[in-house]
């Protein structure tokens, strides 16, 4: 697993101008400058139950699409890119299991694990959607 250290360097927060001018009204118990991840423009880390993977928002990183104001990315999809040294979207990286050529725009980062929570760097690998689907159903008949 990342440490809160190596997880915080793998992505640049936005400026706390734009992360405030975007954040919805905090909870009563969060303090002013709260950075829970659960509020609209908030910046941190949060769980996407629907789909169980942490989400990092409030970020500047070219794979949150929009620049500074969309600001939410998939932490494992952060994490590999970082760990591949990709430098653009056009980045292009064999699948690791049929080798076929991808860019981030059709690319999975697939946890070999099948822990959608663990995103330790050595966990993750580039994968197409076809592999990627495959593993999961073979996850799913062995479970």
């Amino acid at each position: 697993m990342l440490t809160e250290q190596e997880r915080r360097e793998s992505y640049r927060l936005r400026s706390e101008k734009v992360a405030v001018a975007q954040r919805g009204k905090p909870k009563p118990r969060c303090p002013s400058g709260c950075v829970c991840g659960k509020h609209k423009g908030s910046q941190g880390r949060s769980l996407n139950k629907a789909k169980g993977y942490w989400v990092l928002t409030g970020i500047v990183h070219p794979l949150t699409g929009s620049g500074e104001l969309s600001g939410r990315a998939f932490e494992h999809r952060v994490v590999l890119w970082n760990t591949l040294g990709c430098d653009s979207l056009d980045c292009a990286h064999p699948c690791h299991w049929c080798g076929k050529t991808l860019t981030w725009v059709n690319l999975k980062a697939d946890h070999l694990d099948g822990d959608r929570l663990n995103n330790d760097p050595a966990n993750l690998v580039p994968s197409c959607n076809g592999c990627n689907i495959k593993r999961g159903w073979r996850r799913k008949a062995d479970a």
